[in-house]
């Protein structure tokens, strides 16, 4: 396994070096006084290692700062970057910063592999600090100056990327010569941040306004002789919308760019949205909001708006044609692509306008304010239309997006097999806005389009069009769009998503291979899935709740028997082992504590451990203990696989403390060999997981128990 990492860690092409490479370069004298910064100077002149936070509002360049000092920075340094982008998986968490910075080190320095190799153990982001750590602490490279840039901190996971940048902070007053330099937005979260991290230099780029006006200004400038020509506009309007736009800009490129961009797609928009976007007192928001009041389709904007919101991965323009095209009654694919747009990119770019960037075939939202303009918390009700200067802020919700992008896939993965040719044409505009939240999409909120003469041939089949999405996350969203469901086949209140849902998990069926193992591939490097799966172990393992509830409900769903507690797989995991192990480290409590309550209603006695007061646990030996068989109140909370794991093995090893918890008080036994006579206290001890370890002593475990060979 170490070997496979390092040939990856080493060989794998970086996504880093694509993401800086789609970066515009800084316009021609922009940014070049940051060099001359006191606190910058200090940061990269002082002979010892330094961290530097540089701080900025939303849009105001923080990236093209990032890219233009990777750019100025001495050849000699050995210098290394990474890009956070929320809208990109391989891009969002702490695991992905040190794999790539680890990456490019190796890059410059194979000599370093060897004490890289060292430390392998696994991929998490516990092993990464520590190879980072040792290559960047070796006496081999006590000579090389490393510079370390690392851009968005904002647009990480929080979690991860508070313990990335905490490991990466420790390490400045420990090794030689070492530069970090971090940009982020400046807020409470980030202040307590850096406020618990060591003395540090800090830049926050709204204390140097006015060389960011003087930057936007030359930005301006530069951009509007590109776009006025495209506008055939003389030179006494020309130089009106720079001063309204220098005027206007607020310290924010990011509106400029924005605004100059649509004027570029669309240059007869000056008095239908040039003039109202320059009067928005919030210049993002305003932007946003004006997008929706210009809008022929309101609705076809909000649905597709709903549909990049949800996406968990951005979608390709064949996935995004694909989704907007399925309607909840279709049955064949052949359905889907008569309704498919002959040019989706035009169709996008006049719908959505500044929402969205197309790049490398890939749809994704501009910036993160988009999001933050769009989406609300379930639970925030959003206010009525027409109140306040804003009425589209907030119009979209977690949940209702969620529900959408599942029935959309849903829907598409029961279509029929099927290669056809298809007739297609635009979209039909005139649709009423409407709030698209919890409920989702009604059929008749669809875009639809009328078929024209045109035949476009497009082959489509399984693995085609949308096919590998849906099936790689079409329980992702379910999981999101009803985790709050309750009780039996109208919980979800939508019977085409529940029923759809019921059938992607029948593990009898074709259609389950099919979509089952694209989505085993992304959660597994085994290639293959065990036998003898289970509908309930499917919807345990993906969290799918009101399916669960169905699946155990006495005398309902598909095959009874499969659906009992205690049936394993060739693998000899139980629907329990499948919930606690989900392949992405989702939290699944809720999905375990649903199949623990209908354990503990069939027991006649309740069994359960309880925490302990004392720090001295004196157990009888393990091999003394009898395993509770499966027919007893604990047996399937027990049950062995084939290597001798229980669920809070599993749990222990992949620190999961709230389902180590339910587990404990649900009654199973803390204390029990796997076949390499491992207990799940010394599992979580191995990885490190002190949370965990803590909680396994709290309710009993033996802290004497030894590791043997087997």
């Amino acid at each position: 396994m170490s070997e496979a990492i390092m040939r990856d860690m080493y060989q794998k092409p970086s996504d880093v070096t694509t993401a800086i490479a789609s970066i515009e370069p800084p316009i021609d004298g922009t940014c070049v006084w940051f060099l001359g910064v006191p606190e910058y100077v200090q940061w990269l002149e002082s002979q010892s290692s330094s961290l530097l936070w540089i701080s900025g509002d939303p849009g105001c360049g923080k990236t093209t700062l990032a890219t233009f000092l990777i750019d100025s920075i001495d050849q000699d340094y050995l210098t290394t970057y990474f890009f956070f982008d929320w809208s990109t998986e391989d891009q969002v968490d702490g695991t992905a910063l040190l794999f790539a910075l680890i990456h490019q080190l190796l890059q410059a320095d194979p000599a370093l592999a060897p004490i890289a190799e060292k430390h392998v153990h696994r991929l998490n982001l516990e092993n990464l600090c520590d190879i980072f750590g040792a290559i960047v602490s070796a006496p081999e490279r006590k000579h090389q100056r490393i510079v370390c840039v690392v851009d968005a901190l904002d647009e990480c996971e929080a979690v991860s990327m508070t313990k990335a940048i905490t490991f990466l902070a420790s390490l400045i007053p420990r090794v030689g010569w070492l530069k970090l330099a971090v940009t982020s937005h400046r807020n409470q979260h980030f202040d307590k941040v850096f406020s618990n991290l060591p003395a540090h230099h800090q830049i926050h780029l709204t204390d140097h306004a006015e060389h960011i006006r003087q930057d936007i200004e030359k930005f301006i400038r530069a951009r509007c002789v590109q776009v006025l020509e495209i506008m055939d506009c003389h030179d006494d309007m020309r130089r009106d919308i720079e001063e309204e736009l220098i005027k206007r800009s607020d310290n924010t490129f990011l509106w400029v760019d924005m605004v100059l961009e649509q004027l570029e797609t669309n240059p007869h928009a000056w008095l239908e949205f040039f003039v109202p976007t320059l009067r928005s007192t919030d210049k993002l928001d305003g932007l946003y909001n004006s997008t929706f009041e210009r809008s022929k389709a309101p609705g076809a904007l909000l649905r597709t708006l709903s549909i990049i919101a949800a996406s968990q991965r951005p979608l390709t323009l064949d996935e995004i044609d694909v989704a907007l095209a399925v309607q909840p009654d279709d049955r064949s694919i052949r359905q889907v692509l008569k309704r498919s747009c002959v040019d989706i990119t035009e169709y996008l770019d006049d719908v959505c306008g500044p929402f969205i960037r197309i790049r490398d075939g890939e749809v994704s939202f501009r910036h993160k304010t988009a999001t933050e303009f769009l989406l609300r918390s379930a639970d925030v009700p959003r206010p009525p239309v027409g109140n306040g200067m804003y009425q589209y802020k907030g119009c979209l919700d977690l949940v209702g997006v969620n529900k959408c992008l599942a029935e959309i896939c849903a829907v598409y993965l029961t279509l029929d097999d099927a290669v056809s040719d298809s007739s297609s044409s635009g979209r039909r505009a005139g649709i009423n806005v409407t709030d698209f939240g919890d409920e989702g999409f009604d059929n008749e909120d669809y875009p639809t389009v009328e078929e024209n003469s045109g035949p476009t041939c497009r082959k489509s089949g399984r693995g085609a069009g949308l096919f590998d999405y849906a099936a790689k996350y079409w329980g992702a969203h379910y999981r999101l769009g009803y985790a709050s469901s309750s009780a039996s086949t109208g919980s979800c209140g939508n019977h085409t998503i529940f029923n759809k849902a019921i059938a992607l998990c029948n593990t009898s069926k074709c259609t389950f291979h099919e979509w089952f193992q694209l989505y085993w591939n992304t959660i597994s490097k085994i290639p293959e899935y065990s036998d003898n799966l289970t509908p309930l172990m499917i919807a345990s393992h993906m969290g799918l709740l009101d399916l669960v509830r169905e699946l155990l409900a006495d005398g309902k769903g598909q095959n009874k028997q499969s659906n009992h507690l205690q049936v394993a797989d060739s693998e000899g995991w139980t629907a329990l082992h499948w919930a606690v192990w989900n392949g992405h480290g989702i939290k699944n409590d809720e999905a375990i504590d649903l199949l623990l309550q209908h354990h503990n209603a069939r027991s006649k006695d309740n069994i359960s451990n309880k925490p302990h007061d004392s720090d001295c646990h004196c157990n009888e030996s393990i091999e003394d203990q009898e395993i509770p068989s499966a027919g007893s109140n604990t047996g399937v909370l027990d049950i062995k696989d084939n290597k001798g794991l229980t669920p809070l093995h599993w749990a222990a090893a992949d620190d999961q403390t709230g389902v180590v918890r339910l587990l404990l008080e649900a009654g199973a036994t803390v204390d029990v060999y796997d076949d390499e006579r491992m207990t799940p206290l010394l599992l979580a001890y191995e990885h490190g997981f002190i949370g965990t370890v803590e909680l396994l002593v709290n309710y009993g475990a033996d802290v004497n128990v030894p590791y043997r060979e087997p």
